[in-house]
């Protein structure tokens, strides 16, 4: 009695360690999706995140002069850190307030002696007012 018990914990044993192993081959299609997500550049997720989903071409230069003119460097992460605080603060609206909407008044009325982010909070706060 005590071989087959033991045989039957050797097959249990393999089964889950070939499961085990299986599964990491398997990738579902909401894994491919996120990784196709990850893949984008900075500029095609705010193309889909921003609300009017503007092209690349209307966004950056824009977006890149707001960064420099607030001091900051033109890197992946600023990018990424400036598109969160327009996305955050677009999310807050009361009036349907866009990304776009903030950065335009950003370059048109924005102080260089402020960082980025408190002039997007001032221009929002400005154009929700409105």
């Amino acid at each position: 009695m005590k071989s087959k018990s033991k045989y039957y914990l050797i097959i249990i044993v393999l089964i889950a360690g070939i499961i085990w192993v299986g599964s990491f081959n398997t990738s579902s299609s909401s894994d491919k999706k996120i990784t196709k997500v990850y893949e984008k550049s900075v500029y095609e997720k705010m193309e889909l995140a921003f609300i009017g989903n503007p092209k690349e071409s209307e966004i950056k230069p824009i977006l890149e002069k707001v960064i420099l003119f607030h001091g900051s460097k033109l890197t992946e992460l600023n990018r990424e850190k400036s598109a969160s605080v327009l996305i955050s603060l677009r999310k807050s609206s009361k009036k349907g307030i866009t990304e776009m909407d903030i950065l335009k008044h950003m370059y048109n009325n924005g102080t260089e002696k402020i960082s980025f982010s408190d002039q997007a909070a001032i221009s929002f706060t400005l154009l929700e007012g409105k």
